[in-house]
C-alpha cells in the first residue's frame, strides 16, 4: 500500500524541511501540503513558499481559510502595529521575575 502524507505547512524553515523529511526519508509518495490563511501579516510570502515547497515535492497543494481564526487572536502576526522594543533592563527584570 502507498504511505499517503499530509504536511502542515507555513513556508517556515520547520514546515519546509518536515515535508522534505516526510517524502525523502520516511518516503511517503502521495502527499498534500496544507496551508492555513488566518489573515497573517506574512500570508503572501508564506503561501508562496509553501506553494513552492509542494512544487518541488510534487505535492499537492491545498489552502483552508480560517479567518476566524485571526479574528480571535491578539498576536503581532495577524495585528496591525509593530513590535515594542525591550529595553536591556526591563529584560534582565522580566528574566529575575520569572524566575521567583
Amino acid at each position: 500500500m502507498e504511505k499517503k502524507a499530509i504536511v502542515l505547512c507555513s513556508g517556515g524553515i520547520d514546515s519546509v524541511v518536515t515535508a522534505y523529511f516526510v517524502r525523502k526519508k520516511l518516503g511517503y509518495k502521495k502527499m498534500k501540503i496544507l496551508f492555513f490563511d488566518y489573515r497573517q501579516k506574512s500570508l503572501i510570502s508564506e503561501r508562496k513558499f509553501s506553494r513552492m515547497c509542494a512544487h518541488e515535492l510534487k505535492a499537492e497543494f491545498m489552502e483552508i481559510s480560517i479567518p476566524e481564526l485571526g479574528k480571535m487572536s491578539g498576536s503581532l502576526i495577524n495585528k496591525n502595529g509593530k513590535a515594542g522594543r525591550l529595553s536591556i533592563n526591563k529584560l534582565k527584570k522580566a528574566i529575575k521575575e520569572s524566575k521567583n
